[in-house]
């Protein structure tokens, strides 16, 4: 379980593998998908935090992340993604033209 405080916006964590007894989560297994998966943080709020990668689940906001399901912070996986933000645009060079 982390501290709230300690996350920020694009921050990289690891939910949980299992559920803790009383954990807020959604009672009919809908978040289990997300076990043990790696996130980005995409809001903070004082009880919870919201990640990128559901947005588009529970109503189309995504669900609350609670300190109890949110296991670590971890690094980022990949340093090619340095120096960019989520949502920036790329593209790709083909070397060969």
């Amino acid at each position: 379980m982390i501290d709230l405080v300690d996350l920020s916006v694009g921050d990289t964590v690891r939910i949980v593998a299992t559920w803790a007894p009383g954990s807020l989560k959604e009672p009919f297994g809908a978040m289990d998908k997300w076990l043990g998966e790696i996130m980005t943080v995409r809001e903070v709020q004082q009880n919870w935090a919201l990640m990128y990668e559901d947005q588009d689940e529970h109503f189309r906001n995504g669900w609350s992340w609670y300190p109890d399901m949110i296991a670590e912070i971890v690094e980022k996986q990949d340093d090619v993604l340095d120096g960019f933000a989520i949502g920036d645009l790329v593209g790709f060079l083909n070397e060969s033209e």
